[in-house]
């Protein structure tokens, strides 16, 4: 029986929309965290909840979202592949070597009246490294556009794994062993995790059922709050960063992943947000960080003591100064916003 992939879209369009909107977000309040390290107080504990769990679910399901779209439709064909891999040079390539070099540039102005905003001073590196560090999209987050590019380049190799039950069910089960022992397979051109929640989208666009599979959110909640409470334990009295993972982080992404796409409350509270702001979800991931997150923190912590405001306020204020920016752009500049997003609009 053919899947009829337009009603697919049409019947579940809105949804990922909505949350595409709420995952950005959450990406914004993964960088607006005030401690680099574990420091066991209720702002730490606070601040690790929001940024080190609940954020989390963000970026692995930016990449399920990303495989479900691309293998919804993709049929293995050379001229299938061909319009794919031009259609996302424009959408992701070309918008990942502008924000890079914008980004270069505003970081070393910023450098040059903040030295200590950044870790790692432009001036300080060889042309080489800021070469490269360009190349790699270091000043901003754009490892993941990279990332998604070139798995994209892999769609007809993911194409016959993820239509056939006899491949995926390994392939998923390896991919799962192997990211929850945490492996260390991490480079600049692939992250397990990325690859392992990318399949899990397209597996989910061959079996389109399964969207419309319900679990109880009320024990999805209860796992998601038992796989919170032992991750924050876990770092409990070590000196890791706030952002180290381990097992129960990863468990914690998969339940509450499956929480947030099955609670109704959640898509009943974006309801009130105006569609016409959804399709900006991608400049505002673009636009925050790290330099605009960074100086509303800088700027907030020198005028506020209490780090769970700052922490707060960079939050929201981030994501609504990135928000008007990206309404901004369009608007006034709509030649150079349709580049800088890719050429991303409003469905409405």
């Amino acid at each position: 029986m053919e899947r009829d992939t337009s009603l697919i879209v049409k019947n579940n369009s809105l949804k990922f929309s909505q949350l595409y909107f709420l995952l950005s977000l959450l990406v914004v309040f993964i960088h607006s965290y005030t401690f680099y390290s574990n420091v066991e107080n209720l702002h730490w504990i606070f601040q690790k909840t929001i940024s080190d769990n609940i954020s989390r679910i963000a970026v692995p399901l930016f990449f399920a979202i990303s495989g479900f779209f691309l293998f919804l439709k993709y049929e293995n064909s050379w001229d299938n592949y061909k319009d794919l891999i031009r259609k996302k040079i424009r959408t992701l390539v070309v918008p990942y070597f502008l924000w890079s070099i914008t980004t270069f540039v505003l970081m070393f102005l910023i450098q040059s009246v903040y030295p200590h905003l950044n870790q790692e001073l432009i001036v300080e590196k060889s042309v080489w490294e800021n070469i490269i560090s360009v190349l790699l999209g270091d000043n901003t987050v754009l490892w993941f556009v990279r990332i998604l590019f070139i798995m994209t380049l892999l769609a007809p190799v993911l194409k016959i794994v993820v239509s056939n039950k006899y491949l995926y069910i390994p392939v998923l089960i390896v991919l799962f062993a192997l990211d929850f022992t945490d492996n260390g397979f991490n480079f600049w051109f692939l992250k397990l995790d990325s690859l392992l929640y990318f399949v899990i989208g397209g597996v989910i666009s061959q079996n389109s059922y399964l969207l419309e599979k319900r679990i109880n959110i009320y024990l999805l909640l209860a796992l998601s709050i038992v796989f919170a409470a032992a991750n924050i334990y876990m770092d409990w009295g070590t000196n890791t960063h706030v952002n180290d993972v381990n097992l129960f982080e990863r468990l914690f992404i998969i339940s509450f992943s499956l929480f947030v796409w099955n609670c109704r409350h959640i898509y009943k509270l974006m309801d009130k947000v105006p569609n016409k702001y959804y399709h900006y979800s991608f400049t505002i991931y673009m636009l925050h960080a790290h330099i605009i997150v960074m100086v509303f923190k800088e700027s907030l912590s020198f005028l506020i003591p209490n780090s769970t405001i700052v922490y707060i306020l960079t939050g929201f204020i981030t994501f609504t100064f990135c928000l008007a920016l990206s309404i901004f752009l369009e608007k006034y500049t709509p030649g150079v916003y349709r580049i800088f997003s890719g050429g991303r609009k409003s469905r409405t």
